[in-house]
């Protein structure tokens, strides 16, 4: 039972440890670069979500992370760079790591929380002679 209760715990902080926030002001891509996650809204009004920007050659590439179907059905996971210009980057928003970090604590600590109230207020119901 102990176990169960342990890798619940486990499944719960892992599922919400892939909370990102971003930053609400744009930096540069010279700044964004090597920065980890970011998010790119061009100026057609699309956002893209970068793993990472790197800079080679002096072109800037983002790592994008997609699933594709292959011939049976199956997808898998494949990452693959596209070039970034200044020109198309309207804005550019690193990972908030501040903010990700104490979201990412707050919604895998809530559920516990909550179970811990219920279970406080049941421990006094019985005690108070309500069961």
């Amino acid at each position: 039972m102990r176990s169960r209760h342990t890798l619940f715990l486990f499944l719960w902080l892992v599922l919400f440890y892939s909370c990102t926030v971003y930053q609400k002001t744009s930096v540069p891509l010279s700044e964004a670069h090597d920065r980890g996650k970011v998010k790119v809204k061009t100026k057609s009004g699309e956002t893209i979500k970068f793993l990472q920007i790197k800079f080679e050659d002096g072109k800037y590439y983002g790592l994008v992370r997609d699933e594709v179907k292959n011939e049976r059905d199956k997808y898998r996971v494949v990452k693959y760079y596209i070039p970034i210009t200044d020109n198309q980057a309207a804005g550019v928003y690193p990972k908030d790591m501040k903010k990700s970090k104490k979201r990412t604590i707050l919604l895998a600590t809530s559920p516990l929380m909550v179970v811990g109230v219920m279970l406080i207020t049941t421990l006094i119901g019985i005690a108070a002679g309500g069961l």
